[in-house]
């Protein structure tokens, strides 16, 4: 397998990560195999989460029914089950009919199993795991792709996009103002530090360090920190609040998601702050 390929970053997983390649080197010139193969690697997916949950199958469960019970169970979300379900049914579509797929439904299903293992990763992978950026694969020169096909995929993106404009200007223009009010609120610690000369070189220190509670208290999420307990530091919450706690990882500050949480969250599903953090 090629180490460098897109979905070598499943290399904990190798078995995946192999038929991620082969995916990929048919997602032009062999739809149907595509489809067929995604809907392989998702159920395998699944079944390495049952594994990991330690929720053992009575009986062999159809890929339809652990689906089920992963989402009663709420180990999965159900923007990650309609993803799952989508690969399962157009899959089992293209088993069925020889002549069903397309360019699209190839794209599609590529998108979705990135997406799928990049949840996964960040769930049940290393706590330092960092996706890589996703990229549609470029064909081969020896592929030919249907002109009308491939213009109405364009059009398709560039309406995505489009869409998408307003939201993520809004979004830029809010991150900016944030990184002026840090800017300035670091200036003027600075301006106090050089006022107060007799201050040691570790309170300064501090003072510049990261506040992860003032933080958290600012988006209102609900804080249990045990840390002075010698317990941890948790926030309760779904799997929605990713959003929040994986931009701490430019800090080195890592959340890793519990669905039962512990006994600090009366065993509400929460999140709980590895490694050591007094900010």
């Amino acid at each position: 397998m090629n180490e460098s390929h897109f979905f070598s970053f499943m290399n904990n997983q190798p078995q995946l990560a192999e038929m991620g390649e082969e995916i990929e080197q048919h997602l032009f010139s062999d739809p149907h195999a595509v489809l067929v193969k995604a809907r392989v690697y998702a159920e395998q997916l699944t079944k390495i989460i049952m594994d990991y949950e330690k929720l053992e199958e009575v009986y062999e469960l159809k890929h339809v029914e652990r689906l089920h019970k992963l989402l009663r169970e709420e180990l999965i979300t159900e923007e990650i089950h309609h993803k799952f379900d989508w690969i399962r049914k157009t899959g089992n579509k293209a088993a069925h009919e020889t002549d069903f797929g397309s360019i699209e439904h190839a794209l599609k299903a590529h998108r979705y199993l990135y997406e799928l293992s990049v949840w996964y990763q960040e769930t049940y992978g290393e706590w330092n795991f960092q996706a890589p950026s996703y990229r549609i694969p470029q064909p081969k020169p020896s592929e030919t792709i249907n002109k009308d096909e491939l213009s109405t995929l364009i059009s398709q993106a560039i309406q995505q996009i489009l869409g998408k404009t307003v939201d993520q200007t809004l979004q830029t223009i809010h991150e900016e103002l944030k990184k002026i009010q840090e800017q300035s609120a670091r200036l003027m610690v600075r301006n106090d530090s050089e006022e107060q000369p007799n201050q040691s070189d570790n309170k300064g220190k501090k003072e510049f360090s990261f506040d992860l509670v003032g933080y958290l208290t600012e988006k209102g999420l609900e804080i249990i920190d045990k840390r002075k307990v010698g317990g941890a530091l948790w926030v309760v919450g779904g799997w929605e609040l990713n959003e929040v706690l994986f931009p701490l990882k430019e800090h080195k500050i890592y959340f890793r998601f519990t669905k039962k949480g512990g006994r600090s969250t009366k065993n509400r599903p929460a999140w709980f702050l590895l490694g050591k953090y007094d900010g």
